[in-house]
């Protein structure tokens, strides 16, 4: 706990009392000296008496006495004044560390700390003033800090504060609470449109480009808000959640904007956070299955391989889907053991498999942060006694961007290795030409967007012919996925697609067998090259449409 500036003073004169008691005894007695030898002649008397007693020295004495006293005043006084000097020094050194508590080094301004206390001063004595806790993190900002270094990040975001704490009055307060988050408390008045000017031009600040030695930096903010009424019983930590979970919806519905928290919210966060502990049972008790989708060659209708995909069949709320679970996974870092729980039960599956076949699994932007996922992947395959060359791992183009350095490390040791890859949802993300010229992919999967819409927009034809011509000058198989219809799949056919997947082909399901029987009954590209599994589809599967027979 540190001392203020008069606390500190009061200390000194208390500590220094007895110092200033004797200097003031000595100073006393000094005036008392010389008041009574004034009034009794003291010094003629003294005189006489060392006339009388000469023997005695006592004009030594007195000089000895006399030069002690001095001494011992002047010791005391230059006591006192070290001792203030070094109460002070102190003094001044534990505002220094109060100030640095309470405020953020590198942009000057005040810290979590000092926000939550003058958010909480607030809720104590609101005085009727209405506020409003803004949640700011700023979009776009890890890969500056990558691309150019910490040192341009650390400038950018020193501009970035100085630009939104221009938009705060003195009686409200900025801080920043960590990384590239900040938070404000703005107070208004009902009724006022101040608040949403501020955040409006809080985000067209971020939002304006800054040049940092010859670099320019664009980014952009999101914006979470909680609005506070006067008297209002929520607590900060209560407050300040809501503004997170705002802020959390900005990021997801878009970026770049601002969103004011409402009950759905809550609502919203507290079913994640069942789901969250209802996943960690998942994954131990097996309730998450890989659902299987046939990959099918289009120039001879073949099954080539699956898609594996993760299904979530929970005891309550029924079917969970992934775009549900996976980011929980992500954000609680259960996802690898997630993948590897799936991993295992594909493995055991792929014994009964016919050669050549293969499992195409997606893998997480988390998870290429980390080079331990091949090791994962290369562990669970020599448990069964696999090839490597049974997995191809998808990957998504938004991936590559996170930690491109690490994202390369990876898929090279992967490819070294025997595993497949193939760059997933082409066409949607931030994949250039130079990461399918320098990254070791040998798939580019073309977004279902496209396909699904091939029918009815010519633009989208476009696309799709494009992505084609671009995979076959780079030596890469095509797979198109979404297919529907006969007549998509025809048309990716003559148009030089190789691979395709999707309804018309057959749905995900939990067993093979019953994707080969859908696949046989559904495709009419071709005759179906392989039954996948070993010795179990031959007196099953059913003729093909066009009357050739699954064998």
């Amino acid at each position: 706990m540190f001392m203020d500036r008069k606390a500190a003073l009061e200390r000194i004169k208390r500590m220094s009392h007895w110092v200033g008691w004797d200097v003031g005894l000595i100073l006393v007695a000094c005036v008392l000296t010389v008041l009574l030898g004034m009034r009794f002649d003291l010094v003629e008397k003294f005189y006489d008496f060392t006339r009388s007693h000469d023997d005695w020295q006592l004009d030594e004495f007195a000089l000895v006495f006399i030069t002690l006293s001095v001494g011992g005043l002047f010791l005391s006084v230059r006591r006192y004044v070290q001792m203030r000097r070094e109460f002070l020094r102190r003094v001044r050194a534990e505002e220094k560390m109060e100030y640095l508590a309470l405020n953020d080094s590198l942009t000057g301004l005040p810290n979590r700390r000092a926000f939550i206390q003058r958010l909480e001063n607030h809720l104590a004595n609101p005085r009727g003033k209405q506020c409003a806790i803004v949640m700011i993190d700023l979009d776009r900002f890890k890969p500056v800090n990558d691309l150019y270094g910490h040192d341009t990040g650390d400038r950018l975001l020193q501009v970035i504060s100085q630009r939104l704490e221009a938009e705060v009055r003195d009686d409200e307060i900025l801080a920043r609470l960590g990384g590239d988050e900040f938070a404000a408390m703005i107070c208004y008045v009902p009724g006022d449109e101040r608040l949403e000017r501020v955040l409006t031009r809080m985000v067209r600040a971020a939002e304006d480009r800054v040049e940092i030695d010859r670099v320019v930096c664009r980014i952009g903010t999101s914006i979470g808000v909680t609005v506070l009424p006067a008297g209002s019983q929520a607590t900060s930590s209560q407050l300040l959640k809501q503004a997170d979970l705002a802020l959390y919806n900005a990021k997801r519905t878009g970026r770049g904007r601002h969103v004011y928290f409402d009950d759905e919210m809550n609502e919203k966060a507290e079913a994640r956070s069942g789901l969250e502990i209802d996943l960690r049972e998942a994954i131990r008790s097996g309730q998450i299955e890989p659902y299987y989708q046939p990959l099918i060659d289009l120039t001879d209708g073949s099954i080539e391989g699956y898609e594996v995909l993760a299904r979530w069949q929970h005891p309550k709320h029924g079917l969970v889907e992934p775009e549900r679970f996976i980011p929980i996974a992500e954000d609680t870092g259960l996802i690898n053991e997630l993948t590897r729980a799936l991993l295992r039960t594909v493995c055991e599956e792929a014994r009964t498999w016919s050669d050549g076949l293969f499992a195409s699994i997606n893998i997480s932007p988390v998870q290429l942060r980390n080079e331990n996922i091949v090791d994962d992947i290369l562990t669970i395959l020599g448990e069964f006694g696999l090839p490597a060359s049974l997995i191809e791992v998808e990957i998504t183009e938004n991936a590559l961007i996170e930690d491109i350095d690490m994202a390369t490390t990876v898929l090279n040791r992967m490819a070294n290795e025997g595993i497949r890859l193939a760059l997933d949802d082409f066409g949607t993300g931030y994949a250039s030409l130079n990461h399918l010229r320098s990254l070791p992919f040998t798939k580019l999967k073309i977004d279902k967007s496209f396909i699904l819409s091939m029918q009815e927009s010519e633009e989208s034809r476009k696309i799709v012919n494009s992505v084609l011509s671009l995979s076959k000058s780079l030596g890469l198989t095509s797979i198109a996925e979404g297919v529907e219809t006969r007549e998509v799949a025809d048309w990716l056919k003559d148009a030089g697609c190789g691979q395709a997947q999707g309804f018309y082909f057959g749905r995900p399901d939990p067993h093979v067998l019953n994707s080969i029987l859908e696949a046989s009954a559904n495709n009419n590209v071709g005759q179906l090259k392989t039954l996948a599994v070993k010795g179990k589809a031959e007196d099953k599967a059913p003729p093909l449409k066009n009357g050739t027979s699954d064998t």
